[in-house]
This record gives structure tokens, C-alpha cells and sequence, in this order.
């Protein structure tokens, strides 16, 4: 998250006046063989707690129709493969998502925060320099936060791949402890895939069944989703 206004300039040159737009942006990187990417990017935006079940911490972005709120948020994805996350279990990538999802819960629960739903939070070049953050600014994201070591919090390989990430997007504003790093945003992509008949679009084990966009693991965003279902509901007709 970052002020809205540092965004403006940098995406403006400097230029930006009231009337004109919120800016946006987006980037990606690789690093280490793995994509890292700006996800879902919200200008004038919050920040809202996610959770689906208790003891977990979850956050999502949004934007209202204005986009006249002072920050500017964004997911930030690491690339994880199967090979990535130990073990052989089919549900294994879905029990490393929830592990992380707990792990912060934990921490804001172990730091005495006055909110459970508080997120753990790190200034941006603090987390690149592995620094415990001693402020926090303001932030959209109104059950609060808490500072908290991100760079030990989050999974090694994910964190890494973060600290090289982040001073490489080109994009004046952007690598700066202005920004604030909240954890954690989680549910980008299903960790599960159904599978289907690569033809006919069906669940390979019921005929008539078929898996569909984010929630079967065939999507990961709106467009995405559009268009996996385009595909699907051709197939479907296509069946009748």
C-alpha cells in the first residue's frame, strides 16, 4: 500500500491535478526462475479483511467507484510451483496456503494486538534490509496492523524473492518506506485443480460436470475467469 498521491507523481510526472484520475500501475519480475507480479491493483483504494475461517488472517483490495481514497494497493505474487512446497499429498499446496493464512494470525495474537484481525505489517525497505519496522503509517486497512518481521514471517522462498523484487520495479515512488507491506494477501489462484477432459471441458470422473474458472483451479482473476467460462459454456452447448 501506498499514499495514493506518491503514485500520481510518478505515473504523472509530477502533473497530476484534481479531476484527473487516480493512477495505476502495474510490473513484473522474475526472479530465480519464478514470476513476481503486481496483482489486482486498486487505485484510491482499501484495504479489507478476507478471513474465511477463524485463526487465519487474509486481505483483499478493492476500490470504490470514485477512487478517491488517499492509498493505492496492490497484491504482490510470488510464483509457486507444486515442486516448490514439500510432500506428495493432492491437497498439499491448499495445507501451505493455510499454513501461512495461521502463521499470521499467530503472530498478531502473540503481539498483543487489540484487533484479531489486525494485520502484520512491514515498512517496504525495512523488509528488503530484514528490519523489524519501529513506526507504521497510516494505512486503509481498518482493523489495523501490527509490525511484524515479514521477511521471517513469510515462507523463505517467498520472501526472497520479494526483497529482490522490490528495489528492481522501475517506477520512481515505488521502493520506498512509504509503502507499506501488509500480510497477507493469499487467494489469488486455487492451490487445487479439478481435472477435466482437455476436449470436452467435463470432470474426468462425472461426465456432465464441468470445472469452471477460479474455484477448480483454471483461473486467476476476473478476465481469466470471462474467459475460461466462455470456453466452457461453448463446450457445454456444444454437449446438448
Amino acid at each position: 500500500e501506498h499514499p495514493q498521491e506518491k503514485i500520481n507523481w510518478c505515473q504523472y510526472h509530477g502533473q497530476w491535478k484534481p479531476g484527473v484520475p487516480a493512477a495505476e500501475y502495474s510490473f513484473v519480475e522474475q526472479v530465480d526462475g519464478r514470476g513476481v507480479f503486481s496483482f489486482c491493483m486498486c487505485p484510491g483504494g482499501i484495504l479489507v479483511p478476507s478471513s474465511t475461517e477463524p485463526g487465519t488472517i487474509v486481505l483483499n483490495g478493492m476500490s470504490n467507484s470514485g477512487r478517491t481514497g488517499k492509498f493505492a494497493n496492490a497484491g504482490v505474487v510470488v510464483q509457486i510451483e507444486p515442486e516448490d512446497v514439500p510432500g506428495d499429498g493432492p491437497l498439499k499446496m491448499m495445507d501451505f496456503q493455510h499454513k501461512v493464512e495461521s502463521d499470521m494470525y499467530k503472530y498478531t495474537l502473540g503481539a498483543g494486538a487489540s484487533n484479531p484481525m489486525a494485520a502484520p505489517a512491514q515498512r517496504m525497505e525495512d523488509f528488503c534490509l530484514g528490519k523489524l519496522s519501529k513506526t507504521m503509517p497510516e494505512t486503509s486497512y481498518h482493523p489495523g496492523v501490527v509490525s511484524a518481521p515479514l521477511h521471517m514471517l513469510l515462507p523463505e522462498m517467498v520472501a526472497s524473492r520479494l526483497q529482490k523484487a522490490f528495489p528492481r520495479v522501475k517506477m520512481r515512488n515505488y521502493y520506498t518506506n512509504a509503502a507499506l507491506l501488509l500480510a497477507v494477501e493469499s487467494r489469488t489462484s486455487s492451490p487445487v485443480r479439478v481435472p477435466r477432459n482437455q476436449e470436452t471441458y467435463e470432470y474426468v470422473s462425472m461426465p456432465g460436470v464441468y470445472p469452471c474458472g477460479e474455484g477448480a483451479g483454471y483461473a486467476g482473476g476476473i478476465v481469466s475467469s470471462a474467459m475460461d467460462g466462455i470456453n466452457v459454456a461453448a463446450a457445454c452447448a456444444a454437449a446438448i
